[in-house]
């Protein structure tokens, strides 16, 4: 059941979808903000992000992302766990809209499992 496309076809399939691609190209007016954006809160986060696993050396590694407004101290962070966990504090944006960015580099040590689960 191939058919085949040429020129001709292409140009017809255009010519039809005219009228609706001209549709989607009108601009809407009925929602025009007339006030600047509200500011970021005060503070937002923590957002952790999963970055990838090192089955050698047995770590979870990702990064919790902290956004607090630049008069705020450095917020504290503290891990309460039975497994190792390393990290160090990362200032990716010092005045970003007056919002100060850290980013928290984790190491997570994975612990070895009791048993093996076979699924079948």
């Amino acid at each position: 059941m191939n058919q085949d496309v040429g020129k001709e076809n292409l140009n017809e399939w255009n010519n039809d979808n005219t009228v609706e691609n001209n549709n989607l190209l009108q601009a809407t007016m009925e929602y025009v903000v007339k006030r600047p954006p509200k500011p970021a809160g005060c503070r937002m986060g923590p957002y952790l992000q999963f970055v990838t696993t090192d089955l050698e050396n047995m770590f979870w590694i990702g990064s919790i992302v902290i956004f607090r407004h630049i008069s705020y101290r450095r917020p504290t962070i503290e891990f309460t766990a039975e497994v190792k966990i390393a990290y160090d504090w990362e200032i990716l944006y010092e005045n970003l809209l007056s919002i100060r960015a850290y980013r928290i580099n984790l190491n997570i040590k994975l612990p070895n499992g009791n048993d093996d689960e076979n699924i079948d």
